[in-house]
This record gives structure tokens, C-alpha cells and sequence, in this order.
């Protein structure tokens, strides 16, 4: 019987001393064993991507210009099936937020390649290219505002 208490004992404080060992990993452990063991299925829809709000404060006033111009291109891109192209563009408007020297030569290189876009009409083509050259003279002069370098 004291043998038997005392094995209790010990596995007891074998447990304990264990748990102290792993401490915070403890935790993570045993999520990856629940994530081991079938779950029900979920019924959440998945959250959506996570859009970051420009305001005009956030950005220098030419920067801001071509942010918009660069969201009504971008509309007008999914108008016409061009869904990647226009999320490229958006992704690169919303750089302009936290790397702006980035994020206007991403939607400068961007605009290189509308000349594959498809437009069905005259008119959203030569909307699409006014917008184009309003944009890239936008981007050269806040790049020399910016003392960047040219990279074309």
C-alpha cells in the first residue's frame, strides 16, 4: 500500500515537474494536438481581406491624385474582366500609404502593361490612356519631389 502511494506520489510529481518544463509550449502543444483530432466542420464564413482606408491626410496631395486616379482605373479594369490587374493596382495604391517611393513605382510599372488590357469601347480606351498619362506625369513629379532616381 506505501509502495503503491509512493509510486502515485511520484508520478504525481513527475507530471507536475513536466508541466513546469514546458511551460508557455505547453500551450501550443496541445493545439497542435486538438488540431490532430477531426473538428467539426466549420460553419464561419472566412473573414474578408483586411482593406486599408487612404485619406487624403495620410498622403502628400500629389500622391493623393494618383491614389484616386488609380481607384477609378482600377473600376474601370473590373468593368472590362481585368480583376488581377486592377487588384495589382489597388495593392499598389495602398502602398503608397507605407512606402510611396514603392508604391508609385509599382503602379508605374503597372501602367506599362494596360497596353494588353482589353477594352471593349473606343472610349473607355481613350479614357483608360488619358488616365494613364494623367497618372505617370503625377508619378515623375512626386518622384522629383521625392529625389528618387529614374528608373525607366
Amino acid at each position: 500500500m506505501q509502495v503503491a502511494a509512493a509510486g502515485l506520489l511520484a508520478l504525481l510529481l513527475f507530471g507536475v515537474g513536466m508541466i513546469i518544463l514546458l511551460g508557455p509550449d505547453l500551450r501550443r502543444s496541445m493545439a497542435r494536438l486538438r488540431g490532430l483530432l477531426p473538428s467539426p466542420a466549420r460553419t464561419e464564413p472566412e473573414p474578408e481581406p483586411r482593406q486599408v482606408a487612404l485619406s487624403q491626410d495620410d498622403l502628400h496631395p500629389t500622391s493623393w491624385k494618383v491614389a484616386v486616379l488609380g481607384s477609378q482605373l482600377a473600376a474601370i479594369l473590373r468593368r472590362h474582366g481585368e480583376d488581377e490587374r486592377a487588384e495589382r493596382l489597388l495593392a499598389a495604391v495602398r502602398a503608397l500609404k507605407y512606402d510611396e517611393p514603392n508604391g508609385l513605382r509599382g503602379i508605374d510599372l503597372l501602367l506599362d502593361g494596360l497596353a494588353q488590357a482589353e477594352f471593349g469601347a473606343v472610349s473607355d480606351r481613350e479614357k483608360v490612356s488619358r488616365m494613364a498619362r494623367a497618372m505617370r506625369h503625377l508619378i515623375a513629379d512626386r518622384s522629383e519631389q521625392l529625389e528618387l532616381l529614374p528608373w525607366r
